[in-house]
């Protein structure tokens, strides 16, 4: 559940991403940074505004992981309260 920098095979930085060696993903890519760029709480929360933003039903899957730009995670909207899913050990490492 480490954030790791992503590089090609000659060694050019892709993006960045969350490890877990015991997945069948091995790494789930950030959408959006740059090799050597920082996750953030701000970036973290920015992602769940728009994403909350873009869906307005009142009981609804808010949070679709990856197309959310936040891989592994999910968050299901029952009214006034939220149920947070993390589908694997580096999504749930990841503080929101």
């Amino acid at each position: 559940g480490t954030v790791v920098d992503v590089a090609d095979p000659g060694g050019e930085g892709m993006g960045v991403g969350v490890l877990n060696r015991q997945a069948s993903i091995v790494v789930r890519r950030l959408r959006g940074l740059e090799a050597g760029e920082e996750v953030t709480q701000e970036l973290l929360r920015q992602r769940l505004k728009v994403a909350f933003a873009a869906r307005s039903g009142t009981y609804c899957r808010a949070v679709h992981g990856e197309q959310d730009g936040l891989p592994g995670i999910f968050v299901d909207r029952f009214g006034a309260a939220a149920v947070a899913i993390f589908e694997s050990v580096g999504s749930s490492r990841i503080q929101l």
